[in-house]
């Protein structure tokens, strides 16, 4: 029983883990910094959207951002179903009379690949969404993210601009 017990703990956690991490896409309260992927891709494309105008995107960059949006969003519901179902696969594992090591071994496995693999799609997305931009815009993003971070005062920012040296108290 105890032995039962613990391998549901760790399921548990195995579970909720990397779901936890995903499912973060759907707030968008901080800054994209030190958040998942997830979160710091659609906090990026929402940012640049709102402020299409401020930063001059064409049309075509407009459709872009939202095709990319749109196959984000569907990898990610794709990459969650296969965390989803490698989790049951591996409860039924577990709750079988002579567990496999070997075959929970192998769902965890497929599991953990299925997170993997999300992470790079969603790093790939950020950096597909910031060569979009032509360097003016990247420019101008900045100087409109501090004027809504800090009004436009970079003293309230943690870290100082590239190029500016250590941050001064």
């Amino acid at each position: 029983m105890r032995k039962f017990m613990i391998g549901m703990f760790f399921l548990c956690a195995l579970v909720q883990a990397p779901q936890a991490a995903l499912a973060g896409h759907r707030h968008h309260e901080s800054h994209g910094d030190g958040d998942s992927l997830a979160e710091k891709f659609f906090w990026k494309t929402e940012f640049l959207m709102r402020h299409k105008a401020d930063l001059a995107l064409t049309e075509e960059q407009v459709q872009k951002l939202k095709d990319q949006k749109f196959d984000i969003k569907r990898k990610l519901i794709e990459g969650q179903a296969q965390m989803e179902v490698a989790s049951l696969e591996l409860a039924r594992e577990f709750h079988r009379d002579a567990p496999e090591m070997d075959r929970i071994t192998v769902l965890i496995d497929q599991k953990m690949e299925a997170a993997r693999g999300l992470e790079r799609i969603l790093a790939q997305a950020i950096l597909d969404a910031k060569a979009l931009l032509t360097p003016e815009q990247r420019a101008q993003a900045k100087e409109v993210f501090w004027k809504d971070a800090y009004g436009g005062d970079r003293r309230g920012a943690l870290s100082p601009e590239p190029g500016e040296g250590p941050a001064k108290s």
